[in-house]
């Protein structure tokens, strides 16, 4: 009876084991068959340096690299909107990688305090005058932020370093949501 007892319980625990790889494996598989389409979308942006997928669970983190002096709310509409169509109801986060350096850190540092300012009260034309007024004093070679009903994207330059960044607005505003509204 023992030797029943022991061979019953080595079958049950090989059944498990047995699930849990193929469980595993269906949803590793699953996640390869995503990263092919996903690459394909990255690929075909030539403003792009480089990109790099992390799944976590059943959520995506694609990070991307793009080339300094791109269209960034056009590049970020684009990919979002294209992976959307792509992962269907998995969920993402697409994060803009860039080449800062410590001038672009601190410059960056002062400006977020307005921008995080204008996402409260919704006065987006002063902040940019406030970017623009910070990178003139830090030295920087270019500074431009731009609006849309979803984020807010800064686009800073300092000799061959670049500084991107997007925040997302809340989607609820007393004022309105309106890009620029004073």
């Amino acid at each position: 009876m023992a030797g029943y007892v022991r061979r019953a319980l080595v079958a049950a625990v090989a059944a498990v084991f047995t699930f849990a790889a193929l469980w595993w494996g269906a949803a590793g598989l699953g996640w390869l068959r995503q990263d092919r389409p996903v690459a394909r979308v990255l690929d075909e942006h030539p403003d792009l340096l480089s990109y790099r997928l992390t799944w976590s669970g059943d959520s995506l983190l694609v990070e991307v690299l793009p080339a300094p002096g791109v269209d960034l709310p056009g590049l970020y509409t684009s990919l979002e909107s294209r992976l959307r169509a792509t992962l269907g109801n998995r969920s993402f986060e697409l994060r803009v990688e860039d080449r800062r350096d410590d001038t672009l850190r601190e410059a960056w540092r002062v400006m977020r305090l307005y921008i995080e300012e204008a996402l409260i009260n919704g006065r987006f034309a002063w902040a940019d005058d406030m970017v623009k007024e910070i990178a003139a004093g830090h030295g920087l070679d270019w500074a431009r932020m731009a609006v849309d009903t979803r984020h807010v994207y800064v686009e800073l330059r300092h000799g061959s370093a670049y500084l991107y960044e997007v925040i997302s607005r809340p989607q609820s505003r007393e004022t309105g949501g309106q890009p620029g509204a004073e």
